[in-house]
């Protein structure tokens, strides 16, 4: 198995494996981290945007489908509920609590957000339950499950998508080296500077048993590459005692993640995980506050040019240099 090549990678050449959006996104890299000024053109940013839309959307749908294939060996026909959940984050720092909102869609919703998961989303953003402003959503959980479970493996079936403004964020962090400040215990063993996660599953089992068969199914699938895979189970469990199974597949230019558990390990990591993630997210944030406007003129810029918009007024983006209004971002 041929490990990711890490060396002179965009943050998102895993995701959009276009040869222009990520020599752009290693020129403005390369020239935040020199504190060179740097001017985008209309041009690049309309490219931009459709690019990254339709690779998203493209993501998406290969995202359902595999879901689809998955739910469908292990349920057959059977009633399935679909219950979205949607995680929110105040834009106001001292706000750190993750705002969660749940709606259980019907056919035609279910339909609709397989088309594009932001459309749905921004119509059950989470709202700040200090001050009561709509939260930046920054992910989207599909949460499916029979209606009678009865004997099957599987138990449980959720998949995850990043959303634009959380994706902007993660490569503000690469471009500024913010996670190279902590230890963190990822599916690759060494620092990437690659985003991988956009799309996720978690599947949870009744048994550990039931869990390695579901692996040896999926790795039997010759639709996908399987592109990584770690074994967190028992003596090789995490530091923090959490339990997973990771698979990393890649279906043309898409890639996915796959967590496998049993309902056990799901419990633990569930009953455990607020506390060090809040941990984690709280030097985050901190790192974000120290760069201050830098970070904050970066974020926006991406934002700038990863949202997709009818009928945009798109003007030149330049970073290295004072931009009015920033301050008061972060």
């Amino acid at each position: 198995m041929v490990p990711f090549n890490h060396q002179n990678n965009s943050p998102l050449s895993k995701i959009l494996q276009d040869q222009k959006v990520n020599d752009l996104l290693l020129k403005i890299r390369h020239s935040v981290q020199n504190r060179l000024a740097i001017s985008i053109t209309p041009d690049e940013i309309r490219y931009m945007r459709k690019t990254f839309h339709n690779s998203i959307a493209d993501g998406e749908k290969k995202l359902h489908d595999f879901s689809k294939s998955i739910i469908k060996h292990y349920w057959g026909g059977q009633e399935v509920s679909l219950r979205m959940i949607i995680w929110g984050r105040c834009r106001d720092y001292a706000h750190n609590q993750i705002e969660k909102t749940y709606h259980d869609l019907f056919p035609e919703e279910l339909e609709e957000s397989r088309r594009f998961d932001s459309r749905i989303t921004r119509k059950y953003t989470p709202v700040c339950g200090q001050c009561d402003q709509t939260t930046n959503v920054i992910a989207s959980f599909y949460h499916y499950q029979l209606k009678n479970l009865g004997n099957h493996a599987l138990d449980s079936f959720f998949t995850r998508i990043k959303t634009t403004q959380n994706i902007c964020y993660k490569v503000a962090d690469m471009v500024f080296d913010l996670d190279q400040m902590f230890t963190r215990d990822k599916i690759f063993n060494d620092y990437s500077q690659i985003l991988t996660d956009v799309y996720g599953i978690k599947m949870t089992f009744r048994t550990k048993k039931q869990l390695h068969g579901a692996v040896e199914y999926i790795k039997s699938n010759s639709t996908y590459k399987i592109v990584e895979e770690k074994n967190y189970l028992g003596k090789s469990k995490k530091k923090n005692g959490f339990e997973v199974y990771k698979i990393v597949l890649q279906q043309d230019r898409q890639i996915f993640e796959i967590q496998l558990q049993t309902q056990k390990m799901f419990a633990f990591e569930k009953e455990n995980a607020n506390a060090s993630h809040k941990t984690y997210k709280e030097k985050q944030m901190e790192q974000r506050r120290r760069l201050g406007r830098e970070y904050a003129n970066l974020y926006r810029a991406l934002g700038h040019m990863f949202t997709h918009e009818r009928s945009p007024t798109i003007e030149h983006i330049e970073l290295g240099m004072t931009q009015k209004g920033m301050d008061d971002e972060f």
